[in-house]
């Protein structure tokens, strides 16, 4: 009896150890997980008005942009200085001068021929005057014949002098072609002709281009179009007031700093570019080298500039952080302590801005912070209020 009395207690200390762990494994399997809490960032969204500012890029190209050609041969006996890579020159200042010489010589040679011919004529129409008087003193009131009159040796007079007139004019063009002058107020891209060098006709001598005003050619997306007033757009976007007057357009350079300069939407291209399928729109830069600031450099052809595009006021809308924004088409926000998903209607957005027309409403917290893959109704423990972004900022395009 004694000897089994060890036997009976580690039996009994097993089956308390086995009970004590099966019970622990059940009360674990009755205790509900709890369920995920957030912490987030929320911002509270209103209706307002918001005017988006469109952004596009393109390079800077002259208006009127040619080469410069000689339409005679000879000496070049004069170059401007203003001709030269980077020169700059006015409107009728001599470029290039070819020798004279000949062509005054047959300037000369042209008006004694004239001369000639005129004296001619001058002397055929005295002598049609003179057969018309005699043929009447011995006719009367009878009509003479054209021969008589001398018409054809009149006309072949009249003939000969509008040749040699004409052959006058041609080498005072000539020689009017030895002095080649500027079409335009403008700058030199590059010349390829020297002092003493001889050219021939249509030889290119340099080319050059207007500084009047520069344009920008620039694409649109299709998404962008609705809201952009332009030149040729005649149809009314819903919740959409197109502004009237100039198109005003605010370009940025980056050349070696950045500097502002104010476009005007001017005119649409008559087709959609193949490579692209987008819109391209032309904006004009007026007098780009005057009024130029201290230490600000001019445009130059071929530079890459920003546009930056006012467009048509939105009104009634929400205007909120992109980021916030999943698969472009939904978005969180708390209600009654859970995350409530939202699908939106999206007007217009890019990189700052999202504008939204419909699925939110006033006083909603929208949430800001990232979220990825959560489930429906999750819980809430605490979210904190941040202040809105400044969505009314100030244009940046410049009106005068």
């Amino acid at each position: 009896m004694r000897d089994s009395f060890p036997l009976v207690l580690v039996t009994l200390f097993s089956l308390f150890i086995a009970l004590y762990w099966l019970t622990d494994d059940m009360n674990e399997q009755s205790q509900a997980p709890k369920k995920a809490e957030l912490n987030v960032l929320v911002e509270q969204v209103k209706r307002t008005s918001f005017v988006p500012e469109i952004t596009s890029y393109g390079r800077v190209q002259a208006r009127i942009q040619g080469q410069v050609v000689s339409q005679i041969h000879g000496a070049v006996t004069y170059v401007s200085s203003g001709f030269y890579s980077g020169g700059f020159f006015k409107k009728g200042e001599l470029l290039v001068s070819i020798d004279q010489r000949d062509y005054l010589a047959d300037v000369e040679v042209a008006n004694a021929g004239y001369l000639t011919a005129k004296q001619n004529y001058l002397q055929e129409l005295a002598r049609a005057k003179q057969a018309e008087v005699d043929w009447h003193r011995a006719q009367g009131n009878k009509q003479p014949p054209e021969l008589v009159l001398r018409k054809p040796q009149l006309a072949a007079a009249e003939a000969r002098l509008l040749s040699a007139e004409a052959l006058l004019n041609k080498a005072k063009l000539n020689l009017e072609r030895t002095q080649i002058k500027a079409p335009y107020d403008g700058h030199t891209l590059f010349k390829n002709v020297a002092i003493g060098q001889v050219v021939g006709n249509n030889s290119v001598l340099g080319e050059i281009y207007a500084i009047d005003a520069f344009e920008v050619r620039l694409p649109l997306s299709n998404e962008d179009l609705p809201f952009i007033s332009l030149p040729s757009l005649t149809e009314n976007i819903s919740q959409v007031n197109l502004p009237s007057g100039k198109h005003f357009v605010t370009i940025e350079s980056n050349l070696g700093q950045q500097e502002l300069w104010q476009g005007e939407l001017i005119r649409t291209e008559g087709a959609i570019d193949n490579a692209s399928q987008q819109l391209h729109v032309v904006v004009i830069i007026r007098k780009p080298y005057a009024n130029l600031a201290d230490g600000q450099q001019p445009l130059k052809l071929g530079q890459y500039v920003t546009a930056r595009f006012n467009g048509a006021q939105l009104n009634d809308v929400f205007v909120i952080n992109p980021q916030a924004v999943y698969q472009n088409e939904f978005v969180y926000v708390v209600k009654d302590g859970q995350l409530v998903e939202r699908k939106l209607d999206i007007l217009w957005r890019n990189h700052k801005h999202a504008v939204v027309r419909s699925g939110l409403q006033d006083g909603d917290w929208l949430v800001v912070t990232p979220l990825g893959q959560v489930p429906d109704n999750v819980k809430v423990n605490s979210f904190t209020q941040i202040e809105p972004l400044n969505h009314q900022a100030k244009p940046k395009a410049v009106y005068p």
